[in-house]
């Protein structure tokens, strides 16, 4: 299907990770995805927002045997755009994938900026992309070069092994579930949530089985909350500049302290996500949660 660029809401690039077991591919834990800007100095260039508070950093964790991972999986990312139609009565917005790359798990094992190629269509359904379906600008010495180079489809990725990151982000990844994919900038907010969850389901045991605690809003909310890139882009915002500066005043290995901001952030969404103006309304690029 063909749409014009003002029918584009919203572009992202998502994560995920696919596993390959017996010629068959599925995707796997969770999926996040980071909001993507169209580059204001060059056409079909997407750009992202270096900011603190924006969601440029993915934290990849996995406790698997590294043999298994390299063999069984690799990471996708997928350029998604969300195009809006019909009329203003009856709008809809749907959500394409419009090229996509992947990530070796090899490729962790050092520090390093890479390149990646975009790939056409989807990872379920590649097509090539020619020249002729990228728009670029042929001006002075841009169109010399790619007279003689062609035009390269890439995403610029920089990778940080885990031995190498800093302590406080290395002690809250020990909380996150064993394989997942978790925004660097909300890493502290997962992993308190992780840690409540973790000791009501504990507290919950003492029966002789696990069971979900009833009426927790803090678990009932949380798949909400993250599900929904909306709510984590505001989310992150406002972790960043109201709570990650606290934080960061020697409170990084402060779990209660953690704890208590991410339930006071969870408890005042709460009457956002049950009220009537947020019923009935589809969210548009919804993830899904391993927590």
């Amino acid at each position: 299907s063909s749409f014009k660029d003002e029918d584009i809401v919203k572009r992202a690039i998502r994560f995920s990770l696919e596993e390959t077991t017996d010629d068959l591919k599925n995707i796997v834990h969770n999926i996040i995805q980071i909001p993507a800007e169209r580059h204001p100095n060059g056409e079909d260039i997407w750009s992202i927002d270096t900011k603190e508070t924006q969601l440029r950093q993915v934290i990849f964790r996995t406790a698997q045997d590294d043999k298994d991972l390299n063999k069984k999986y690799r990471i996708l990312l997928e350029l998604v755009v969300y195009v809006q139609s019909g009329s203003n009565d009856k709008q809809k917005v749907t959500e394409m994938c419009c090229g996509w790359s992947e990530i070796k798990m090899d490729a962790f094992s050092r520090k390093q900026s890479i390149d990646l190629t975009i790939h056409g269509g989807s990872p379920t359904s590649e097509l090539e992309i020619s020249a002729k379906d990228l728009r670029t600008e042929r001006q002075g010495f841009k169109a010399f070069s790619k007279a003689f180079r062609g035009v390269k489809s890439i995403i610029e990725v920089d990778i940080v092994p885990h031995r190498v990151l800093a302590e406080d982000v290395q002690c809250h990844m020990e909380l996150l579930p064993q394989t997942c994919f978790v925004h660097k900038s909300l890493l502290s907010f997962i992993s308190a949530f992780q840690n409540y969850k973790g000791k009501k389901l504990l507290n919950e045991s003492g029966g002789g089985g696990f069971r979900k605690p009833a009426g927790d809003v803090i678990i009932s909310c949380f798949p909400m909350i993250y599900d929904n890139p909306d709510i984590v882009e505001v989310l992150t915002e406002a972790w960043v500049e109201d709570v990650q500066p606290l934080i960061n005043q020697n409170k990084q290995f402060d779990l209660p302290f953690i704890t208590e901001k991410m339930k006071q952030f969870v408890s005042r969404l709460y009457p956002v996500l049950y009220s009537e103006e947020f019923k009935g309304i589809e969210y548009t690029g919804t993830t899904k949660t391993v927590a």
